[in-house]
Order: structure tokens, then C-alpha cells, then sequence
């Protein structure tokens, strides 16, 4: 379970319960710099290393399903690409258009595209990442399996429009829209419970 940008592992305690009921263990972890985590600033890249580290069984795990909320879900989507592995996917609200969503951010800040640019080629450097080339959009069109993204219609911090635009040309991924849940209290939802019971957990159980 990988939360979202200023998020905590904690904010997916009620779907811990399902999962670890159809036999699975629950990993829940705190981002460099977020929770418990040591640090106080992280960035895309650094994130999706920590991804990485899980997803690869550096820890001594073997992770077949991934539910991944907003930011979290973008370093997933960069993860599991890089590293070539198709666990079943659960997204919540994933911020898509990740590179389009800064440049607006600091274009709102009044930060010239320059110096925008600049930043970002210094943690290219340092990550090794391609921010344009690795921009969860564009990610997205090469996973190999489905995907199932829930997203609220009143979302207001990931407009919805990015993941509507993403299942009308992308048939591996299937959108559930939501209303009234928002972008972070859709994680405490019903829903979330029946799609992670309906998706991620009903094959594992039908096998026993």
C-alpha cells in the first residue's frame, strides 16, 4: 500500500482487514520524509526508489498486488515499469499528468519555466529518472496487466478529467468514478473496501 504525497501508510487501516483476512500480509510503509520516515524533504524520484526496493524483494517480500494512492500511485506506476513486474494494480485517485501538475504549480508561484527546468535536471541527474520520459502518463500505456483506478467526480487536488482521459484510449485500465468521497477520504470508504475485495482479493480467494 503506497499512500500519497504529504500521506501516511495508517491511511489504509480499513482496507488492512480484507486483505489480510484472504491470506495475505498488509504492508503499509511511511515515504522517505513523510510519517515516521527519517528526512525532511523527498522528491518523484527518490520515491519511486523506495518503491523499487519493495517491489524487487530487497526486503525479503514478494509483493503480488499494490494499492497506491494519488502521488504514491505515480511512483508506482514508474516503479513497476522499471522494473518490469505486473502485480495487480489498485489505483486511488493516481496524479497522471504528474509533469503537467508542477509545471502549473510553479507557474502559478510565478517560477520561470527555466528555473523549473533546472531543478528538475539536477534530481535527473542525481536519480537517474527522465521527469518527461518517466511521466506517469506516459508510464501507464506500458503496463502489461489491468488496471482499476478509483477517483471521486469532486476531486479538487487530481481532477478526475486525468483519469477519464486515461481509460477511453487505454483498454487495460477500468475506472470506477466515486462522488462525495473526495480525494483523500475515499481511502476510509466503502468502495475502496468492495474493490479491494471484488479486485485485488476475490481471485486469491476463488483459488483458496
Amino acid at each position: 500500500m503506497v499512500h500519497g504525497w504529504d500521506g501516511r501508510g495508517s491511511q489504509f487501516h480499513r482496507l488492512v482487514g480484507p486483505i489480510v483476512a484472504a491470506g495475505y500480509r498488509a504492508i503499509a510503509f511511511d515515504a522517505p520524509a513523510h510519517g515516521e520516515s527519517a528526512g525532511l524533504e523527498t522528491n518523484y524520484f527518490e520515491y519511486t526508489d523506495a518503491v523499487r526496493h519493495l517491489l524487487r524483494g530487497d526486503a525479503g517480500m514478494r509483493v503480488d498486488k499494490v494499492v497506491a494512492h494519488s502521488f504514491g500511485a505515480a511512483a508506482t506506476i514508474n516503479a513497476i515499469t522499471k522494473e518490469g513486474l505486473a502485480p495487480d494494480l489498485l489505483l486511488i485517485a493516481p496524479a497522471l499528468q504528474l509533469e503537467e501538475f508542477l509545471h502549473q504549480s510553479f507557474q502559478r508561484h510565478g517560477i520561470p519555466f527555466g528555473l523549473f527546468r533546472e531543478i528538475i535536471g539536477r534530481l535527473e541527474t542525481r536519480y537517474g529518472y527522465d521527469f518527461h520520459r518517466d511521466n506517469p502518463k506516459r508510464l501507464i500505456r506500458q503496463l502489461q496487466q489491468p488496471c482499476v483506478i478509483l477517483h471521486d467526480e469532486l476531486d479538487r487536488l487530481v481532477p478526475i478529467e486525468q483519469s477519464q482521459a486515461e481509460a477511453k484510449v487505454n483498454p487495460r485500465v477500468f475506472l470506477q468514478p466515486t462522488r462525495n468521497l473526495g480525494h483523500t477520504r475515499i481511502l476510509k470508504s466503502d468502495t475502496a473496501i468492495a474493490a479491494v475485495n471484488g479486485y485485488l482479493l476475490e481471485p486469491f480467494s476463488e483459488a483458496g
